[in-house]
């Protein structure tokens, strides 16, 4: 939703993010490893992952290995797949792209 107020338009649209798990996604893996919508679990499918909000997001990120990141940045990440899904490539340029390194086994924060 935007407001016009004559001169400033402000957005007060929520942030919303898909959160990637970066204890279970490993160099060898092809993909990026998604949490799954009402933290039941990983995958790597786009469309499978959940999408939470600030708070929920914020409270997973701080208290298990994983990152937010916005749904629009996965949403410009992703690939299609030979098997039609939309999955995020894991590789040094995506790491760059959400400020992550890989380091022996797993993902971490620059």
């Amino acid at each position: 939703m935007i407001l016009d107020l004559g001169i400033i338009n402000l957005k007060t649209e929520k942030m919303e993010y898909y959160l990637i798990s970066m204890k279970h996604t490993q160099k060898r893996h092809e993909f990026i490893t998604l949490w799954n919508s009402n933290e039941r679990g990983y995958t790597y499918n786009v469309g499978d992952a959940g999408i939470y909000d600030e708070s929920k997001a914020s409270s997973i990120d701080s208290e298990y290995d994983s990152i937010k990141i916005p749904t629009e940045i996965i949403q410009r990440l992703f690939i299609v797949t030979s098997d039609h899904h939309e999955r995020v490539p894991n590789c040094k340029a995506v790491w760059n792209e959400l400020g992550l390194m890989m380091n022996n086994r797993s993902l971490r924060r620059k």
